[in-house]
């Protein structure tokens, strides 16, 4: 998604977009964007570290803080996304996850053909 498009999603739904981020003190060593897609739902949209920070882990920081969050505010599904590269499984991705705490479920998808 591009930089334009993003700020468009801003625009256009600014209550559903949350942004979560880690510093070291001085720099963002990872940042997330996060949608609450319903009162009760919220996804992982983007999230990441910055380069030079994976050894450090700060993604794991934000988890734990976009968990917290969602308990505070009676989120009961936080969804991280999908694990799949190319409709292949992405498994140390799914490794990540589950060691957060997560588990892995099946995405409906559905298409109407015109």
């Amino acid at each position: 998604m591009s930089h334009a498009e993003l700020q468009v999603m801003a625009r256009e739904f600014p209550q559903a977009m949350l942004l979560f981020g880690c510093t070291d003190g001085e720099r963002l060593a990872a940042a997330a964007l996060c949608l609450r897609l319903s009162a009760r739902v919220m996804h992982v949209f983007y999230w990441g570290d910055a380069p030079g920070y994976s050894a450090f882990s700060p993604v794991v920081m934000l988890a734990e803080a976009i968990y917290t969050h969602c308990q505070a505010t009676g989120v009961g599904l936080l969804d991280l996304g999908t694990s799949t590269v190319d409709i292949e499984p992405d498994f140390g991705l799914l490794h990540f996850k589950h060691g957060l705490g997560f588990k892995e479920s099946l995405k409906v998808r559905m298409q109407l053909d015109l």
